[in-house]
């Protein structure tokens, strides 16, 4: 993904409705097993199993009308056959289309194209990784054969001889590709739980199910990300979290943020998960982590805005007598007032301060506000990492959290108080 024009902090670049999505079977009796919302008091129970449950009657018919009665009776031999979460996305890739839909998804123009030439690593997998993925992709088959998925010729019996048909090679083509895909490119979906209202201190990530977005699947990873992402019910929203000029890359990131994990870790897990070293700036320079970026360096940008050379200096070099500090940009030899530069650094935090004050006094959208025009006045005059920018950056995650998903844990009732 590459920015056609400038953006700001806080611009809304994505809203995307997953092209599938699936609960957590850990989560059937807490959310809806269609909208991922947290269950009502009163939910909404299918009639034939005991395994799922809706919000409502407008997310259980959508729900009956698709997906579910493919895979309502076999929901308890999905869930005990322990099959991977990725798994159940794959037949419900399926399962909420028609077979029809998928007789010609190999043509450039079909919508199952944009899942399909997703990256999947095929060719650096070993005979190992096909055949567990191939055995898988029979195992759904024959669950959609038994659900009455194929025509009613080919739903007969199942026997040790009988050979797959047309239909069910053609199935177990896309279930295949499907597994591939989904394991670099499905992003788990989440809601914000807090033990009381707005307490961020408290807030932790509750992850509720897994959805695979085509548009956002192409985002690229960066440690020091330029974008954030919430959930409302499975749809995706992303919002940049700092400035960007045309032609950057914007990049999300995949779990592993530069000031939380070390460098080492990092590089294991991406690796091990997504098959890649990342190369981000963060990792070449091994930013550190949030406790030790006070003794960072502070990078000031050349006051030559044609330069891309920054000057490096010191947060506190400030002299005892206040004499006005001027260094030489050792590119293009502008000069710049570093003194004046630090004075408006100084400033700038004071709105970051302010922000968190309104933050913490429940004023969001003042919050946001102070904080989107701190990144964006800031990355103007240093570059990163600098320790309020990044904090600035988690507070607004905090912020626009609260347009996502997200659920208070009710008070214990105490039943010796009246």
């Amino acid at each position: 993904m590459i920015a056609k024009e400038d953006i700001k902090t806080g611009e809304t670049l994505v809203v995307e409705e997953p092209y599938a999505s699936c609960l957590l079977p850990e989560k059937f009796g807490t959310n809806c097993q269609h909208c991922l919302k947290r269950l009502p008091f009163t939910p909404v129970a299918c009639d034939q199993c005991s395994s799922a449950v809706f919000c409502s009657t407008t997310c259980q018919k959508s729900a009956l009308s698709t997906y579910h009665r493919y895979e309502c009776k076999f929901m308890d031999l999905l869930i005990g056959s322990g099959m991977s979460i990725l798994s159940f996305i794959a037949l419900r890739m399926i399962t909420q289309n028609s077979f029809e839909y998928f007789k010609d998804f190999d043509q450039p123009k079909h919508p199952f194209q944009k899942i399909f030439s997703l990256e999947g690593h095929g060719n650096r997998r070993s005979g190992k990784d096909y055949f567990h993925r191939t055995l898988t992709s029979l195992f759904l088959v024959f669950i959609l054969k038994k659900s009455g998925y194929f025509s009613p010729a080919e739903n007969g019996p199942i026997t040790d001889s009988q050979a797959l048909t047309d239909s069910e090679i053609l199935i177990s083509r896309v279930l295949l590709k499907s597994l591939q895909v989904l394991q670099f490119n499905a992003h788990e979906i989440y809601e914000t739980v807090f033990k009381t209202q707005h307490h961020f201190p408290s807030a932790k990530i509750n992850y509720v199910g897994v959805g695979i977005y085509p548009t956002v699947a192409l985002f690229n990873h960066d440690c020091y990300p330029a974008v954030t992402r919430y959930f409302s019910g499975p749809n995706i929203i992303i919002k940049s979290l700092r400035p960007l000029k045309a032609n950057e890359m914007v990049a999300e990131n995949y779990g592993m943020v530069y000031n939380r994990k070390k460098l080492i870790d990092r590089q294991k897990i991406l690796s091990a998960r997504y098959w890649f070293q990342c190369q981000c700036q963060a990792c070449v320079e091994d930013w550190p982590l949030t406790e030790a970026l006070d003794a960072y360096p502070l990078r000031i940008r050349c006051s030559n805005q044609k330069c891309k050379k920054t000057i490096v200096t010191m947060k506190n070099s400030e002299s005892s007598t206040k004499k006005i500090e001027k260094k030489k940009c050792g590119s293009c030899q502008s000069v710049s007032n570093i003194t004046e530069i630090k004075q408006k650094i100084s400033n700038l935090d004071e709105m970051f301060y302010r922000g968190i004050e309104q933050m913490n006094s429940s004023c969001f959208r003042e919050a946001i506000e102070s904080l989107k025009t701190y990144s964006d006045q800031m990355h103007e005059l240093i570059e990163p990492p600098y320790k309020l920018v990044t904090l600035s950056h988690e507070a607004l995650r905090n912020c626009w959290s609260l347009s996502g998903n997200n659920w208070i844990i009710p008070e214990k009732i105490d039943p010796t108080k009246s």
